[in-house]
């Protein structure tokens, strides 16, 4: 398996990965081999690569952090959550106790598909499908499980931060859609609404006996800093509950990594150093740790440039020391493909570093 971009794809490639459009709907299925057509139909939707079987790297195992139904399960029940009508969640109990108990379900199984992956959470991969509430909202609950995961918090209290974290956004319900989805920047009025979202948020999700007190904080307080310069309530320390410092992380990380439609994603590499840097300012440092421990800087299947000169595709990352992970070289310094891959790994041969990443996985 190997990810390559559209401009790539040719005719009679066979996908690796079931292939979604922006917002997590299935366009063609595993197994499915591209043809002409598929692929002019496909270049137009603006997706960022796609998945392909390559016997060059046939070892390389599909990991996603969660399974592809479970994954399009949990972009169903968002879809439906904030496709709604916000009136309807504000008045009518039944009908907010209906999306809720369908996000404690999903929940539930994503929490316990993730801690049975907890010892090597580093090499799965979070699918990154383009700039949507929906698809940003499930994955800073998917990173701030992991976060949770590797703190070792119990069952119960991951699955109320997972809780939280899904519905963090919820409050942009009541944002005006020119507002939220305005291209350039906002003037100062419309940072003031749009800022308004996690109270929004929290108003939402106290109303519902199904939503814990401690997930309803984390909806109302993800936007707060650790030295107090946050919104709402300008909380600092450990003032912030613990389940907001941790979605406040994965909050940044995910908004900084994803495309979004006034500019394209930043390298994850660049997004952790500067979160590093401010993160004494910003973030419980305790959390931030704990997010590096098992975030890959270079995700599985990531194609990259070495200081050699060569390229190859990450295959397996380390806990811990993700900026070196085990990588298959597949292109010579020349240019000229390899007739047989070679592996090397990163943390043990200090001659050659990643200088490029030419496709993120």
């Amino acid at each position: 398996m190997r990810i390559i971009t559209f401009a790539q794809a040719q005719p009679g490639m066979e996908l690796a990965r079931d292939l979604l459009d922006k917002e997590g709907n299935l366009l063609l299925e595993k197994g499915i081999k591209l043809t002409a057509q598929y692929i002019k139909r496909l270049q137009f939707l603006g997706l960022p690569a796609l998945y392909i079987i390559d016997p060059l790297l046939e070892d390389l195992e599909d990991r996603l952090l969660l399974p592809a139904a479970l994954h399009r399960e949990a972009i169903r029940c968002l879809s439906e959550l904030f496709h709604g009508k916000v009136s309807e969640l504000l008045r009518s109990a039944q009908t907010r106790d209906m999306y809720f108990r369908r996000v404690h379900h999903t929940v539930d199984r994503m929490v316990d598909t993730i801690s049975s992956r907890s010892r090597d959470l580093v090499n799965y991969n979070i699918c990154h499908l383009g700039d949507s509430i929906v698809n940003h909202s499930l994955n800073v609950c998917l990173l701030s499980i992991v976060i949770g995961v590797t703190a070792n918090l119990p069952a119960e209290a991951l699955k109320e931060l997972a809780m939280g974290a899904l519905l963090h956004d919820i409050g942009k319900l009541c944002i005006p859609p020119h507002i939220l989805n305005k291209p350039d920047g906002l003037t100062a009025e419309e940072l003031i609404e749009i800022r308004k979202h996690a109270l929004h948020g929290y108003n939402i999700v106290r109303l519902s006996d199904i939503i814990p007190p401690a997930a309803a904080c984390t909806v109302q307080q993800h936007h707060e800093r650790y030295n107090g310069s946050g919104y709402s309530a300008g909380l600092r320390g450990e003032e912030i509950h613990l389940f907001g410092r941790i979605c406040a992380i994965a909050d940044v990380f995910e908004a900084m990594t994803a495309d979004r439609i006034y500019r394209p994603p930043i390298p994850r590499k660049t997004v952790i150093e500067k979160m590093v840097s401010t993160g004494y300012r910003d973030f419980d440092l305790r959390q931030l740790q704990l997010f590096l421990h098992n975030i890959p800087v270079y995700p599985v299947g990531s194609l990259v440039t070495l200081s050699t000169g060569e390229q190859g595709y990450v295959i397996r990352n380390h806990a811990r020391t993700s900026l070196r992970p085990v990588v298959r070289i597949t292109t010579e310094r020349d240019g000229l493909p390899l007739r047989i891959p070679k592996d090397i790994d990163l943390a043990t041969n200090q001659y050659a570093h990643i200088t490029e990443v030419n496709i993120t996985g």
